[in-house]
């Protein structure tokens, strides 16, 4: 469960860290000296921003290994559960946890429809698991030849190209050098898919490869988030320049811009000195202009406020949202990242989410396409929450 300890981390740590005021113990300066460290030329220009901490040697089978107990783990808590309550205890706390009325059958809104089937194609998934040959498939993917090759390429990336670094302060194009991450994934699901004529196996492998991917350049993403806080709330407590600030931050916007989107490229090197502030007073100022929306609300920072909000049936939810992320792609409520009387109930729903995923591959008689849309779905409740 490291894997997703690690991942509810990333969510928590700008909410406490940042976000609140400094004490005379802890100031900016302290923050920014125990996580980054300033890169400079002999001139004593700044160059770079490098995390202090950072990812362990890495290992594919040691990731793959994470998953596979996650797995396990969840299979245990299905058997106990079932036999001390029975199974519909089970299905019973899925439905709350994936908030799955089964009763609401007034509401016939399209989106509300999409989310339900969605839903239940989750709980499908998770109460599937146990009929899983897990070992036998985690096998048969870890033996593959492109999977193994993915596994070293990543090693190799890692130790070629910094991604202990967070900003370049003086290259403009830092990032768009660093994208093989991308090829690399792209290539290794290309090679999957001309093999593999069996689906469940192909999806498998191919979440596999994708999770890998993606927590390499979530571990930097949060790490970024809290540099722009200390960066735009703090700004005068720091040891560093205006200019230098303000390529930091540019240059932690450009890690985010679309290797394909060129227009927004020119106007980053047409604006270094100014495009990222620009950006986060934008964040700023449709912030303000959410929560002025709700009721009793408060603002935490540029990602997240405080509010309570109910559900259909009227229970209510006092905690931290995201500002400008939903619940998923097919609502337009915020999306929660704290319950203040359940501080588990975040993390609780992103495990089964995961763990759902590596198992939509094999949920029987489903069509492909279905698995598609179930798995955008998952990821429309996940990626951008992080």
């Amino acid at each position: 469960m490291a894997i997703l300890n690690r991942l509810s981390t990333i969510i928590f740590i700008s909410l406490f860290t940042l976000s609140l005021s400094f004490s005379a113990e802890m100031t900016a300066q302290k923050v920014f000296d125990q996580n980054f460290k300033l890169i400079k030329d002999n001139k004593g220009e700044l160059l770079y921003i490098q995390k202090k901490f950072q990812l362990k040697k890495f290992k594919l089978k040691d990731f793959v290994a994470k998953i596979k107990e996650a797995i396990n783990i969840e299979i245990d808590y299905q058997k106990k559960t079932a036999s001390l309550m029975g199974e519909e205890k089970y299905i019973q706390e899925l439905n709350n946890i994936l908030q799955i009325d089964e009763g609401d059958s007034l509401n016939h809104h399209p989106d509300y429809q999409k989310e339900i089937k969605n839903k239940k194609r989750v709980r499908r998934s998770l109460l599937n698991l146990r009929k899983v040959n897990w070992g036998k498939n985690f096998n048969t993917v870890q033996s593959e030849p492109a999977i193994k090759e993915f596994g070293q390429k990543i090693k190799k990336i890692l130790a070629t190209f910094n991604f202990t670094i967070l900003a370049a302060a003086q290259d403009k194009r830092f990032f768009m050098k660093k994208q093989i991450l991308n090829k690399a994934l792209n290539e290794v699901i290309k090679i999957l898919r001309k093999k593999y004529s069996n689906i469940p196996i192909l999806g498998f492998a191919s979440f596999l490869v994708t999770k890998v991917h993606q927590f390499i350049l979530q571990e930097r993403m949060f790490q970024q988030n809290m540099l722009l806080e200390l960066m735009f709330y703090h700004e005068k407590d720091l040891n560093l320049k205006v200019t230098e600030i303000n390529h930091i931050v540019s240059s932690i916007f450009e890690s985010r811009i679309d290797l394909q989107n060129r227009m927004e490229r020119r106007k980053l090197e047409n604006n270094w000195d100014g495009y990222g502030m620009l950006q986060l007073f934008t964040y700023e100022r449709n912030a303000l202009a959410n929560i002025s929306k709700f009721k009793n609300s408060k603002n935490i920072n540029l990602g997240f406020f405080e509010g309570t909000f109910s559900n259909r049936k009227g229970k209510k939810t006092n905690g931290i949202y995201h500002h400008f992320i939903t619940n998923h792609q097919f609502t337009r409520k915020k999306a929660l990242a704290l319950d203040y009387n359940n501080k588990k109930r975040v993390l609780r729903l992103r495990t089964l989410l995961f763990v759902a995923q590596a198992g939509i591959n094999f949920i029987p008689r489903m069509p492909g396409f279905i698995k598609n849309i179930a798995n955008n779905f998952i990821n429309s409740m996940t990626k951008a929450q992080i």
